[in-house]
């Protein structure tokens, strides 16, 4: 009987214990789970040429990514090697709520939305450029699909572009 009594004693005192730190375990778990388990691209990435496919042409892609999301923004420092060697870096900025951004430049204008699939695992980012060059005026159009491998170490982004120039389908892949 005494013993049974001790092994109660033992149960009650753990019980609290035991309901802390579930407590503490929720408060801990990541806010984006709760927002559906959506992808984060955030980190620093450099281009495998070996796995991407870029095609013919003139086509530079951006040789490393520099990728900060948060809740609802998604901002990409790109840096591309020009024909001439040197480094041009580009900042886009994307809302991940939908809602249309637009980017305004001396050389046009950009409006893009983005949008995510129902697993939450794939961002497609939808944009329209009217760019002037030389005093004409070009529009582009592109689809560019964004998913990350299982492990979190890779990121392909698929596009699809349309311009008076053509239509051209790139695969890039590029490793954390």
């Amino acid at each position: 009987m005494k013993k049974q009594k001790n092994e109660n004693h033992g149960r009650f005192i753990a019980m609290p214990f035991l309901s802390i730190a579930f407590f503490v375990l929720i408060l801990l778990y990541p806010a984006t789970t709760y927002a559906g388990d959506k992808a984060d691209f955030s980190g620093e990435w450099t281009l495998n040429e070996d796995k991407s496919e870029m095609g013919e042409g003139r086509f530079r892609p951006s040789a490393t990514l520099k990728i900060t999301q948060a809740e609802n923004s998604l901002v990409i420092d790109r840096t591309r090697i020009g024909r001439d060697g040197e480094q041009r870096k580009i900042k886009d900025e994307y809302t991940l709520d939908g809602e249309a951004k637009l980017t305004e430049t001396e050389r046009g204008s950009t409006k893009s939305t983005t949008s995510w699939s129902e697993d939450g695992k794939t961002l497609t980012i939808n944009s329209h450029r009217k760019m002037t060059r030389e005093g004409q005026t070009f529009e582009i159009t592109s689809v560019e699909t964004w998913e990350l491998s299982d492990d979190g170490s890779a990121l392909t982004i698929k596009s699809s572009i349309s311009s008076t120039r053509g239509e051209r389908s790139i695969v890039l892949v590029y490793n954390k």
